[in-house]
């Protein structure tokens, strides 16, 4: 089956699916929930259970009833029944109230071991057992088993990127940025498959404190650890990149009135940089579309900007300030980041596109409770046609992920070409989400 025919099956049998796999009726073999379970780290994860870095929930099983064991639980008869649907040495164990299973229409006594069932539920990972929602004997005919090991089938090979279908179906269509660019969602995002060993790997390295940076819905920022590489430059991104040193490199060398020595720190490379990030995060959080240039220099509040930054390096004055603001608004200006319109103003709806743009993938991949997402610099680029350095594109989506209070820890791994951000959902996520 081709990747296009497999797209359009997945479809049919998700199209009433309102967050990617987590609201639908996954059917799966207990072969197929063991490897499930190593990929999830449920237990880690406060319960929830993943495939292919999709979260899932209700899970349907085929098989034939090996057994069943009674159970006494708080003031209710259960019954655990065991299933076995061949795909593996172990057996599936099924919780259920003796008085549900009534309702089913099911008599333990009369020749149920032996059975042929369906059974549909929300997997316990901490009691490794299936809390049955539907349990029902099979018809004599294998018009049922076979769509369910067919439905099993197109699980396997379901693509590890999100495909269209899954985007569309989280309520986030493929309507047209605020810049006017159009947005097609499947380039932003794939999720690649989690490997348990080389996720801890990554984690004793040396210079994780280099690659990682740790953090959680705290608003409150850490500065203390950098989060980009300092090789991750336009070099990395491809032949055909924008130059993104036009963005940070200045287009000339200013004079520096004043006290001369406080704006030496900033002219290394590295302190610059850092400077100019944190100039960009205040200019990305003016609410208004467009503005002076005064205006700009009052709403940054850029005294405190680098009060922090310069700290211990001497006296500030306004026109030193001025200075420094102005030489990277010109660069900013380059780059095609803000725009002079033809009043004399400075449009900031590059920055107000991006900002959405950030924000509506980070909701997407909270609302399909993806386990981590990959953004690729050279996507981000061409989709806003700005020239900024890849840890602005980061710093970007920082303050998006610090922004939407969705109760999600997370961490940031960069790499040549792109950054990972990976979700650890809390107890009381999976509580609301449920």
């Amino acid at each position: 089956m081709e990747h296009g025919e497999l797209v359009s099956e997945y479809r049919c049998y998700s199209e009433r699916v309102s967050r990617g796999l987590y609201h639908a009726e996954v059917c799966m073999t207990v072969r197929m929930l063991h490897s499930c379970l190593d990929q999830s780290h449920a237990r880690v994860l406060g319960g929830k259970l993943y495939w292919k870095n999709r979260a899932i929930r209700r899970l349907k099983f085929v098989g034939t009833v090996i057994g069943v064991k009674y159970m006494w639980l708080k003031g209710d008869d259960y019954a655990v029944i065991h299933l076995d649907d061949s795909s593996d040495s172990s057996i599936l164990k099924c919780k259920c109230e003796v008085n549900q299973l009534n309702s089913f229409g099911i008599n333990i006594n009369a020749g149920f071991i032996g059975s042929r069932v369906e059974v549909c539920g929300v997997y316990n990972t901490e009691f490794n057992e299936l809390e049955v929602g539907f349990i029902g004997v099979l018809p004599s005919t294998l018009f049922s088993e076979i769509e369910h090991w067919r439905k099993c089938c197109l699980l396997l090979r379901m693509p590890d990127d999100l495909t269209d279908e899954e985007l569309k179906a989280s309520g986030i269509g493929d309507d047209e940025m605020q810049d006017g660019r159009d947005s097609p969602l499947d380039e932003y995002f794939s999720t690649p498959p989690q490997n348990k060993a080389q996720f801890i790997e990554k984690l004793v390295l040396r210079d994780v404190k280099d690659k990682l940076e740790i953090t959680s819905p705290d608003p409150v920022r850490n500065e203390s650890i950098s989060v980009v590489d300092d090789t991750c430059d336009n070099t990395t991104l491809g032949s055909n990149t924008i130059d993104l040193r036009t963005a940070i490199e200045p287009i000339t060398q200013p004079e520096v009135s004043g006290n001369d020595n406080f704006y030496k720190p900033a002219t290394g490379s590295t302190s610059k940089r850092k400077l100019y990030r944190k100039l960009f995060i205040a200019i990305y959080l003016i609410p208004e579309e467009e503005c002076t240039i005064n205006d700009l220099a009052r709403d940054i509040g850029i005294t405190s900007v680098l009060k922090g930054f310069l700290d211990g390096q001497g006296h500030i004055s306004n026109d030193d300030m001025q200075i420094i603001l102005q030489e990277y608004l010109s660069q900013l200006i380059t780059g095609d980041v803000l725009v002079i319109t033809a009043r004399n103003r400075v449009s900031l709806k590059k920055l107000h596109a991006l900002k959405a743009y950030t924000q509506k993938r980070i909701n997407l991949l909270l609302k399909i409770q993806a386990l981590l997402g990959t953004v690729r610099y050279q996507d981000v680029l061409q989709s806003t046609s700005m020239a900024i350095p890849a840890e602005t594109i980061i710093d970007a989506f920082k303050e998006s992920l610090r922004t939407i209070d969705a109760g999600v820890a997370w961490f940031i791994e960069t790499h040549q070409h792109s950054f990972t951000i990976h979700f650890t959902y809390s107890q009381s996520t999976q509580t609301c989400n449920n």
